[in-house]
């Protein structure tokens, strides 16, 4: 027994680790745990304090025979020990291969809490409050093989979680991510599962399986996080890679009242510790989330490169695929030039999900057309997806689409559930295609869409009956559709710049404001807005900073801030806090 469950002590603060598939990386050889990355995964979270260690199954390689399992487990305890707090585990499909008998011999094996469990569960599925958090675990990997929550684990989750309003934090754990819809039978962010943790106001759902970390809110009602943790040792070459999610390392949680924060700690520079702070994310702001500009591409510098402030931009830079190129000139000091023809900029790490947008979402840029091509998903001019994994899983959802058509009509669109389709347009045509360069937005509120032409409306609004959801795997596009789709009608023959994503639907003036290349910085647009700061630190600054002491402006031998008149204000000229508007209608079905 690695638990002692007994009644802990309200405290204001605590931190605690969750890491999923801590079993072995090579199958070959032992299906144990991994034994290198497990056990400095525990010195790692001892070394950060933390007072529990939340398993999300899958602890070893598993085994046909429940006595080579039960052997397996063992090794796992032998590790877990050395961790200085309480370990919560459940089980994963790799250690239910042994069958009938599997739950049994996991209660008797990990002592979990079975004073609160569902029938036939009691062991595998639990309740354990530590303070005025609480933490449910509830297995999705069953004794026949089969990946799912019981019909009568959610009936006892339904009750308990109906009981925990009094909780500040209220987190579940369970081995089969939610958005991975097409692979698992947990329904989706329509499925009974996620709509009880919407319903009741959980922060975070974290999840195994998939051998990648992924933060993502994937929507459908609530603002709860979905975390698939990355893994504790298990095997990291899945198809398709991306070496920035497929990691080993864990994810810690400070809690400090009503506010909390999770950290994915991984080893970043190779030397086996997992120690370097590799992302970051709010669960809980504690207060209302702060909301404004997530991501901003000006070329200026010859990259592609993020410069929306931190804490809300994350800098995720891009790379230019095919004959994209970065030229000086247009409506700033540089551009993205794209010559149609399989031609784009990919824009993904670690943090992207910051970019993704499953709710209010206004989305601005510069565009230039220099020819037009023909067909519904013709002249890309941004895009939130991918297409780097099979089937019509909810986590591959296309967040949003910007687009013209060849009459200069302007087009949205976006998915939800197993890839259900919303395509809209504007209910007039726009003047896009003329060869120069205009400002370009998209505007989504919670209840309609609205486009817009150099700052003025583009025929009206547009009501919207489904917002996206899932969304989570997906990367930045310019100029093209995903890359798997790279060199097909979608992709655009003109140019890009400034280009900006906020998490907000802007007003008509704040829109304006955008569209007016003209219009001088004032000082206060130099720091980025009013409630955005500039800081490159992963820690809020001042809200409403004092620009005669703020080290961080640029001051001439007078003192004054100095304002590059060259510079014009594009984004900056936005705060941090946007009001209402806009929306949309939607039609069928995913096209691919």
């Amino acid at each position: 027994m690695i638990l002692l469950v007994g009644a802990a002590l309200a405290q204001d603060a605590f931190r605690f680790a969750v890491v999923g598939d801590t079993q072995t990386e090579d199958y070959s050889e032992s299906a144990s745990i991994n034994p290198t990355v497990f056990p400095a995964i525990v010195e790692a979270a001892n070394t950060q304090n933390a007072e529990l260690l939340l398993v999300a199954g899958d602890l070893v390689g598993g085994s046909g025979s429940l006595a080579s399992t039960r052997s397996q487990w063992s090794d796992f305890r032998a590790v877990a020990v050395d961790f200085d707090g309480e370990v919560l585990v459940i089980p994963g499909n790799h250690d239910v291969y042994g069958g009938e008998g599997t739950f049994a011999a996991f209660a008797e094996d990990f002592g979990m809490p079975t004073d609160n469990a569902p029938a036939d569960e009691e062991g595998v599925s639990w309740v354990f409050d530590h303070g005025e958090t609480r933490f449910i675990g509830v297995t999705s990997d069953q004794e026949s093989g089969s990946y799912r929550v019981s019909n009568g684990a959610l009936s006892w989750l339904d009750e308990v979680l109906g009981e925990s309003a009094e909780f500040e934090h209220v987190y579940v754990m369970t081995h089969h991510p939610v958005t991975f819809s097409a692979d698992n039978s947990l329904g989706g962010t329509y499925g009974d599962f996620w709509q009880l943790l919407v319903a009741n106001g959980v922060e975070a759902l974290f999840t195994g399986h998939w051998h990648r970390i992924q933060a993502s809110q994937p929507g459908n009602g609530g603002a709860t996080w979905e975390t698939i943790l990355g893994t504790g040792g298990g095997w990291t070459g899945f198809s398709p890679i991306r070496d920035y999610q497929q990691r080993h390392g864990f994810v810690l949680v400070e809690v400090d009242g009503a506010w909390a924060q999770a950290t994915f700690y991984g080893d970043g520079d190779g030397d086996g510790e997992y120690d370097e702070a590799l992302d970051s994310w709010l669960l809980d702001p504690g207060a209302e989330p702060e909301r404004g500009l997530r991501a901003r591409y000006r070329f200026d510098e010859g990259a592609v490169a993020d410069s929306a402030p931190r804490p809300l931009g994350k800098g995720i830079g891009g790379r230019l695929i095919g004959d994209a190129e970065i030229l000086e000139g247009g409506p700033f000091h540089g551009y993205l030039r794209l010559d149609g023809d399989g031609d784009s900029v990919e824009a993904g790490a670690i943090g992207d999900y910051v970019l993704a947008g499953n709710g209010e979402l206004s989305a601005a840029l510069w565009a230039r057309v220099d020819s037009a091509e023909s067909g519904s998903w013709a002249n890309t001019l941004l895009c939130y997806g991918t297409a780097d994994y099979a089937g019509e899983s909810e986590q591959s959802n296309y967040s949003f689409w910007l687009s013209v058509g060849d009459d200069g009509t302007l087009n949205a669109f976006w998915e939800h559930g197993d890839g259900d389709n919303v395509f809209l347009s504007s209910t007039e045509a726009s003047d896009l295609l003329d060869g120069d360069w205009h400002h370009v937005a998209m505007v989504r509120s919670t209840e309609e869409l609205s486009f817009f032409l150099d700052g003025r409306r583009v025929g009206e609004p547009v009501a919207i009956d489904q917002q996206p959801t899932g969304g989570g795997r997906g990367m930045l596009y310019l100029g093209s559709d995903t890359l798997d789709y790279l060199g097909n009608e979608s992709d655009l023959h003109g140019a890009l710049d400034e280009v900006c994503l906020f998490d907000l639907a802007l007003s008509d003036d704040q829109v304006v404001a955008l569209a007016d290349r003209d219009r001088e910085c004032d000082d206060l647009d130099e720091l980025g807005g009013e409630d955005t700061g500039i800081d490159d630190s992963d820690e809020p600054v001042d809200s409403d900073p004092d620009i005669d002491s703020d080290p961080r402006v640029d001051k001439d031998p007078e003192g004054d801030p100095v304002v590059d008149p060259e510079r014009r204000c594009g984004c900056g000229s936005v705060p941090a806090a946007g009001p209402l508007l806009l929306g949309l209608v939607l039609v069928a079905r995913r096209r691919r």
